[in-house]
């Protein structure tokens, strides 16, 4: 899970990379039309945009999961230092009863 949150997160930075040099491209092409009205995105920067909201949903949701299957890890930890604190004073109770 740790491994596809990061690759999403890697495809995020990618597509924001890509969508940053569309961006710079389309500014250099409109330089010598500058009119003051701000450049809008074009095609090629909607699509990019469209792939960036896509992962990042799915980078949520697996973060998302990642919470939970951590929440039942610590979990499970804190039984096995639990039942390991039993058997240890089981055990104890035993060996005093064995040496009476």
């Amino acid at each position: 899970l740790g491994e596809q949150a990061n690759a999403l997160r890697e495809g995020i930075n990618e597509a924001k990379g890509k969508l940053e040099r569309l961006r710079t491209e389309r500014a250099m092409t409109a330089a010598g039309f500058d009119d003051g009205t701000p450049i809008e995105d074009g095609p090629e920067e909607l699509a990019e945009l469209q792939v960036i909201d896509r992962l990042r949903a799915e980078f949520r949701e697996q973060t998302a999961e990642l919470r939970s299957v951590k929440g039942e890890v610590e979990m499970i930890q804190k039984m096995l230092h639990q039942n390991n604190i039993r058997m240890q004073k089981d055990f104890e109770q035993w060996f005093i009863a064995l040496r009476k």
